[in-house]
């Protein structure tokens, strides 16, 4: 075996073990962020007529996405920062904010109609790790090491 080969199926494996630990990392956040979109562990709340609720939320770890995820028996009127982005709209609400800089803030709630609503909400943040941007140098690792190990295969068999 060509020494190039050998350094090509190295290169290749390390590439690969460096690309899964980014995607660990990655589903990772992908999986807490994913529970709050199914509300699995939100919260039930009653909002009596003409009245507000206020969810607060302090993130102080970033690079951060917060995500709050909202069911309700009518449409509600939501006030949110302007830092978010309202991501769907059925009987479900999300919105997504990301952030690079620390920031605290208060979402509102508001039922506007003349009979008491329930609400559900789950409010997460998840802080990606820098683990998550291995993905691609660990990609680019392994497309080298096939790369090497090609031509090593190649340089190999001509001087047989």
């Amino acid at each position: 075996m060509h020494t190039l080969t050998k350094v090509g199926i190295i290169v290749l494996v390390i590439g690969i073990i460096i690309a899964g630990i980014g995607l660990y990392s990655t589903f990772t956040v992908a999986g807490s962020l994913t529970s709050v979109i199914e509300l699995k562990n939100a919260q039930a709340i009653t909002l009596n007529p003409s009245s507000s609720y206020n969810i607060s939320y302090s993130v102080t770890k970033t690079p951060a996405i917060v995500m709050l995820a909202l069911n309700s028996s009518k449409p509600i009127s939501v006030t949110v920062p302007t830092t978010f982005s309202r991501l769907s709209q059925n009987n479900e609400i999300v919105y997504e904010m990301v952030l690079t800089t620390p920031q605290t803030g208060t979402i509102t709630l508001y039922n506007n109609y003349t009979v008491p609503i329930t609400v559900e909400y789950q409010l997460e943040q998840a802080t990606p790790s820098l683990l998550s941007a291995l993905v691609l140098p660990g990609g680019f690792l392994a497309i080298i090491g096939i790369i090497l190990a090609i031509i090593g295969v190649i340089m190999g068999r001509r001087k047989s």
